[in-house]
């Protein structure tokens, strides 16, 4: 069953404000940061280029801290919070998008918004500084991209579903090693008179 014209803006704007109340109210209740937040700061604080040059894992989250404040004059700790909230709200979103590609039905998005709202294990970077939420998001829309892909094999959805990979490594180094292996499952579940030549 298809869902109504404008139900899936309804859920969006609901996962939106709920992701925020949450992440506030897990802000309240963990005051303390845990040692992996800790060196989270310690490396925007410390932050150069020469990160990226020399491969330092996960760049983006210390960068885009380093970069904002520098902008808004923020502490790290309120604007790494702030940012990891961001991360989880487009998470949740990119859950569901990646969700409605495979089921259009309202019903299974509504259970998705409450399984990423409510499970412990999705939840618990809104507590600390991640930036897990933004790997999460970015392996979810390469898993809408490969849905494109099975659907109709091409060249666009293939480079979306490397390119959202890579995005995704910035946040986890994982994703390079999903970027590696991604072309096998594609390949064997693609219509084999589809595939790429």
């Amino acid at each position: 069953m298809q869902a109504p014209p404008g139900a899936h803006r309804h859920i969006a704007v609901l996962a939106l404000l709920l992701s925020a109340v949450l992440g506030a109210w897990l802000t309240l209740l963990t005051p303390a940061l845990d040692d992996a937040s800790v060196a989270w700061l310690g490396n925007a604080r410390d932050w150069s280029p020469r990160y990226i040059v020399h491969g330092h894992a996960a760049p983006l989250l210390p960068a885009a801290l380093a970069s904002l404040q520098s902008l808004t004059g923020l502490p790290l700790e309120v604007l790494g919070r702030l940012f990891t909230a961001t991360l989880y709200a487009v998470f949740c979103l990119a859950f569901l998008h990646c969700l409605g590609k495979w089921d259009d039905d309202s019903l299974p998005l509504r259970l998705g918004l409450a399984l990423v709202l409510l499970h412990p294990a999705l939840t618990e970077p809104l507590g600390r500084i991640s930036a897990e939420p933004g790997f999460w998001a970015c392996l979810c829309l390469a898993m809408a991209s490969l849905r494109n892909y099975l659907q109709r094999p091409g060249w666009a959805p293939a480079l979306q579903t490397v390119v959202l990979l890579l995005a995704g490594s910035l946040f986890n180094p994982m994703a390079l090693w999903l970027t590696a292996f991604a072309p096998v499952p594609a390949t064997l579940l693609a219509p084999r008179r589809q595939r790429l030549s």
